[in-house]
């Protein structure tokens, strides 16, 4: 005994499965699926390396699990970092180099769960070198020595 599905097949429904499919096949035909396959290995291998620089032990099978959506046995901040750092790879495409406040999201996206409590960027951190430059804490930076040429051209002078 068969049931009835609670929806009608439309025209307009096979019509869109039928282009679908032909797409599918278009895509697989023209090595697209291949490339799609690849840049996943690349996405995950990113993400791992750059983890890996910041201590995460996770592994890039561990990366492909939750990037999939499964859960993993790991550190819970290792996995929030790795989640961290799909959701910031996700917003990369869509930034310019240029901006900085591109690159303050990106870095928000990236600490996001993993610090007690955010606090906002103070305009000393955001120039050139980000650090402050107080010259009344910091002592006065010796003379240099000078080079063998400038040492021989001294001796010479006072010869």
């Amino acid at each position: 005994m068969r049931e009835k599905p609670p929806y009608t097949i439309a025209s307009d429904i096979l019509f869109r499965i039928e282009q679908i499919g032909e797409a599918i096949g278009r895509a697989e035909a023209a090595g697209l699926a291949q490339d799609l396959r690849l840049r996943r290995i690349n996405r995950i291998r990113t993400i791992c390396g750059s983890l890996a620089i910041e201590g995460n032990i996770l592994s890039e099978e561990q990366i492909s699990t939750i990037l999939d959506g499964k859960p993993v046995v790991a550190p819970p901040r290792d996995i929030r970092e790795v989640r961290n750092a799909i959701a910031a790879y996700d917003q990369y495409q869509q930034c310019s180099p240029a901006s900085e406040a591109d690159l303050l999201r990106l870095h928000e996206i990236l600490l996001t769960g993993l610090l007690g409590r955010a606090r906002p960027i103070s305009p000393h951190r955001r120039r050139r070198y980000g650090r402050r430059r107080n010259p009344s804490r910091r002592p006065a930076r010796p003379a240099r020595p000078p080079t063998h040429g400038e040492f021989v051209g001294l001796a010479e002078q006072h010869r």
